[in-house]
C-alpha cells in the first residue's frame, strides 16, 4: 500500500495498534514509500488490487487487520518474566478486566497474550511492567491485611473495614477467591450498604483465603 501520511495518522490514532506501530517502523515506511499490506484489512487490499476502488472505499475498517499477529522480540530475561506473569494471570481468582484497567493496558492485549492458540500474541515489555506493577500494588494491600490480622481471632470494625476494601476492590473473582456462596452474598450486601452481619469467624475465613491468594500469585 502506498505510504500516505493521513493513513498512518489514522492507524496511530487506533488504540488497537498501540505498542505495535513504532516510530522507527513509520520512518522505514516513509523512506520506502509503502506500508506493508499485512497491516490492512485483507478484503480492502484485495479490492484495491482488483481496481475496485469504489467497493474498497466502502470497507468499514480498512486500516486494521484483525488477523495480523505481531511477534514481539524479547530477551531471554524478558521472556522469562513475561511467561512467569502470564502463569500467575491464568489464575481464576483474578479479574483480568479490572486488573488491565488498573494497569492502564487494553484488556484485549492481555486476552491475546493468554490465548493458547496460534493467535497468541506476547505482551510488550512495557505492558508486562505495567501489569506487574498493578498486580504488585494490589498484592501489597492484601499482604498488609494478612500480616496485620493473621494471628487474630477477634476483629475490630476497623479490621473488618480493611478486609472489605480488598474484597470489594473488584480485582478478586470472589467465586474462586472466596469460594463460599453464603459469604459472597454477605459481601455483596455490605457493598450495597444493606444490613449484613460480619462475624469474627467470617473475617478469619477471609484472612486465610487472602493468605492463600498471596502464595498463589507470588512473582
Amino acid at each position: 500500500m502506498e505510504y500516505k501520511k493521513e493513513i498512518v495518522e489514522k492507524m496511530l490514532a487506533d488504540p488497537r495498534w498501540v505498542g505495535a506501530i513504532q516510530d522507527k517502523m513509520v520512518r522505514v515506511w516513509k523512506t520506502r514509500g509503502t506500508i506493508p499490506n499485512q497491516y490492512f484489512n485483507q478484503k480492502y487490499i484485495k479490492l484495491i488490487k482488483e481496481g475496485k476502488f469504489d467497493l474498497a472505499n466502502q470497507i468499514k475498517d480498512p486500516y486494521f487487520n484483525e488477523d495480523f499477529i505481531l511477534r514481539i522480540e524479547q530477551s531471554p530475561e524478558e521472556k522469562l518474566e513475561h511467561d512467569k506473569l502470564l502463569k500467575v494471570l491464568r489464575s481464576e481468582k483474578i479479574n483480568l478486566k479490572q486488573l488491565s484497567k488498573l494497569a492502564n493496558v487494553q484488556y484485549s492485549m492481555l486476552a491475546d497474550a493468554l490465548k493458547t492458540t496460534s493467535k497468541q500474541v506476547d505482551l510488550r515489555p512495557e505492558h508486562v511492567l505495567m501489569i506487574k506493577k498493578a498486580l504488585q500494588s494490589f498484592r501489597i494491600k492484601v499482604k498488609n491485611v494478612v500480616e496485620k490480622l493473621q494471628t487474630k481471632n477477634t476483629f475490630w470494625d476497623s479490621d473488618k473495614k480493611m478486609i472489605s476494601e480488598i474484597l470489594e476492590s473488584g480485582i478478586l473473582v470472589l467465586e474462586y477467591a472466596i469460594a463460599n456462596k453464603a459469604y459472597q452474598h454477605r459481601i455483596a450486601d455490605r457493598k450495597a450498604r444493606k444490613v449484613s452481619i460480619f462475624e469474627d469467624s467470617e473475617a478469619r475465613f477471609y484472612v486465610d483465603k487472602l493468605a492463600v491468594f498471596l502464595l498463589e500469585t507470588a512473582l
